[in-house]
């Protein structure tokens, strides 16, 4: 019971993240401002997702910054010509700035999934024990276990966001080629394939729908 609430509360934190930070809206953006250091870490996370990654991948879902078809000619060239266009985007924000984008990998990667977990797990502590003293009061029992089944559901987003999501910008033959053994059966995989289907789709339709990874 604790990992099956862990993973719907995780799933919708990570559906919410997505949606109102990776993908936030300008006037969320705006009303951020009057708390600079939230302001910069918000939109510096909306930076990495919506502009970097999505303009990587808005055309091409398997090749960065290519167009859909690398067979016609100049192909190349423009895709070259659009990665030079984010590059100099990103480094007008400065070289620390450029350095935090970079080890995201054109955001096929988290910066720090550690310190990521570290963030989420207050949270997802304090969400199971509401959850473990509502059950308490309801007459039903639930020990420390629950609460620790339930936080490391909670966390299941985030190896998927840091180790998961780049298999989904390959295609099967490379993801397989790349892949150890455990990832290559989970691609291949129904779940694995349906991830990669509904992936491919919020890309296709410029961050909508919404889907988790």
């Amino acid at each position: 019971a604790g990992f099956a609430a862990g993973y719907v509360f995780g799933s919708t934190l990570e559906w919410a993240v997505h949606k109102y930070i990776g993908h936030a809206s300008p006037s969320l953006l705006r009303k951020l401002e009057r708390w600079p250091r939230l302001h910069r870490v918000v939109s510096e996370q909306n930076f990495s997702h919506a502009v970097v990654h999505h303009g990587a991948y808005g055309a091409n879902h398997v090749v960065a910054f290519a167009p859909r078809d690398m067979s016609r000619p100049g192909a190349e060239a423009r895709r070259e010509h659009k990665r030079s266009i984010m590059q100099a985007h990103i480094d007008a924000h400065g070289p620390d700035f450029a350095r935090r984008i970079a080890e995201r990998e054109n955001g096929n990667r988290l910066r720090s999934p550690w310190a990521t977990a570290l963030v989420v797990s207050p949270f997802s502590l304090a969400a199971a024990l509401l959850i473990r003293l509502g059950l308490g009061a309801l007459g039903f029992s639930a020990g420390i276990e629950f609460e620790l089944a339930f936080l490391a559901a909670s966390l299941l987003f985030i190896p998927a966001s840091h180790n998961l999501h780049r298999y989904l910008h390959m295609s099967e033959a490379e993801a397989q080629g790349k892949a150890g053994p455990l990832m290559g059966a989970f691609l291949r995989s129904a779940l694995g394939r349906w991830l990669y289907r509904a992936h491919h789709a919020h890309h296709d339709k410029a961050g909508r729908p919404n889907q988790n990874l």
